[in-house]
């Protein structure tokens, strides 16, 4: 059933965390560790470090080690909305084949109460600045079960995690791709409110068995700074991050998240410099912004991602955030979201609907040199002025199997709306269709029609888009 979807995802799923036997699993995976990159739940935990069996082959030295590997090619025929594209090439968007991409996985099982994870990718639409063909550390943290190593044996479960942190307000109900890690994602995209990237910090969760229509809880508090690698300079400040869910018996399952950013102390001083014809506009130069307000990438692709210049390139790309809403600069930020999910074999083989909602606001706005408000990626930005932006979301995705294992068809549409006082907000709206086919347990063959509208003033960062993308991934 809808197991199938997340089988293939354990720790390595960084978006949606490793559980794949129960919503709470996809629920506080997510939710507490941000669905995003490995994070983890007791119920997680105990799976992942039990001894897989000796006829594993991706299981060396009596259980300590355990290697999970994945590949996903793409296939992108996508083009902007000509009249209103942010860059014209993008209007003319060749159909092509993405590079492919790949993820080692490293679960390293050094006690029965402390392991640690790594994974090394090469992801095409990652890593900016960097060389576009090495692999790089993706993700990784220790863990350590205080439980466990208290010696308790009744009670709540409680981790410690330090390292790179899930940084998300969605969770499991709101799937999620990175990378090569995409079976738990029934469609090829993300949302264009998929708030959430891997940050440098630490993390204490606890959850906890229950009897009764409540079967199970967890609840999460993580400090990080807002970056993926160490930042010691002036003023970047810490972000905080908490959330708590449950699990019913009913298959319904509910969450909340609160992200509270800093940062903007930055803004004005060393390199970020007044720029612009309006007094109050400061460059971000130097500025350490938080990236989970852009997301952290799509599997989609334009003109204007070329990584190696060409007609219309820049040599290095736009990153494939610009698909995500971009109207919050990232600094003294926060967000707010609830989120639901509802899992069932009432309506055939299985039924999986998710859906999401919430506001989230910075004290800062993108503008242009006139200090008109504009979204980080629109090519009239020059700067931030300290005035206060703000959107609210919602989203609801569905996926239904038509064939047990083997076989679905998945939707999910998602609205943001400029919400910022003042401003003649308009909408973004993005709406994808598609279908899912397990060739084996392991290979995953979909196919996806997405649908992005962007009005003026909206939160979008292309000026709009469509078309169909494939993917072929495979994970062991």
């Amino acid at each position: 059933m809808i197991e199938n979807m997340e089988r293939a995802e354990t720790l390595g799923q960084r978006l949606i965390g490793a559980g794949r036997n129960s919503a709470l699993a996809l629920l506080t995976t997510t939710m507490l560790v941000f669905p995003m990159v490995g994070t983890a739940n007791a119920a997680d935990l105990e799976e992942i470090q039990a001894p897989a069996a000796e006829e594993d082959p991706l299981t060396l030295f009596g259980g300590r080690l355990k290697i999970g590997l994945g590949a996903a090619q793409h296939f992108n025929a996508l083009e902007a909305d000509s009249d209103s594209a942010f860059f014209p090439i993008n209007a003319d968007t060749d159909p092509s084949f993405q590079r492919l991409r790949f993820n080692l996985e490293l679960t390293f099982h050094i006690t029965d109460n402390i392991f640690a994870f790594v994974d090394i990718a090469e992801e095409p639409n990652d890593f900016q600045g960097l060389d576009p063909f090495s692999l790089n550390q993706d993700f990784g943290f220790i863990d350590l079960n205080l439980t466990g190593l208290a010696g308790l044996d009744d009670g709540p479960e409680v981790h410690l995690k330090t390292g790179n942190i899930g940084v998300g307000t969605f969770d499991g109900l709101h799937s999620f791709s990175d990378g090569s890690v995409v079976q738990g994602n029934p469609l090829i995209g993300n949302s264009p409110t998929s708030f959430g990237t891997a940050q440098s910090g630490a993390q204490l969760v606890i959850s906890d068995q229950l009897d009764g229509f409540v079967k199970s809880y967890s609840a999460d508090v993580a400090v990080t700074v807002p970056t993926f690698g160490g930042d010691s300079n002036p003023d970047k400040g810490f972000n905080l991050l908490v959330g708590a869910g449950v699990d019913t018996t009913s298959g319904l399952s509910f969450s909340t998240r609160f992200f509270l950013g800093g940062g903007g102390d930055q803004i004005g001083q060393g390199d970020s410099v007044a720029v612009g014809n309006v007094a109050g506009i400061f460059s971000l130069d130097g500025v350490q912004t938080d990236g989970l307000f852009a997301g952290d990438g799509d599997n989609y692709f334009l003109a204007s991602n070329n990584r190696f210049g060409g007609n219309g390139g820049n040599g290095d790309g736009q990153s494939s955030r610009i698909f995500h809403q971009n109207l919050l600069p990232g600094v003294d930020g926060q967000i707010l979201q609830f989120n639901a999910q509802y899992r069932s074999q009432n309506f055939g083989p299985g039924t999986l609907i998710r859906a999401w909602g919430g506001f989230a606001e910075s004290d800062f706005s993108f503008v242009d040199a006139d200090g008109n408000q504009t979204s980080g990626g629109n090519p009239n930005t020059i700067g931030v002025i300290e005035r206060e932006s703000s959107i609210s979301f919602w989203g609801v995705g569905i996926q239904q199997f038509l064939l047990k294992d083997k076989f679905y068809v998945a939707g999910r549409f998602t609205q943001v709306r400029n919400t910022t006082d003042d401003v003649d907000g308009g909408n973004l709206e993005r709406l994808q269709v598609g279908a899912g086919w397990f060739i084996d347990e392991r290979s995953l063959f979909k196919v996806e029609y997405v649908n992005q509208d962007e009005d003026e003033n909206s939160a979008g960062d292309t000026g709009g888009f469509d078309g169909i993308v494939t993917e072929l991934s495979v994970r062991f």
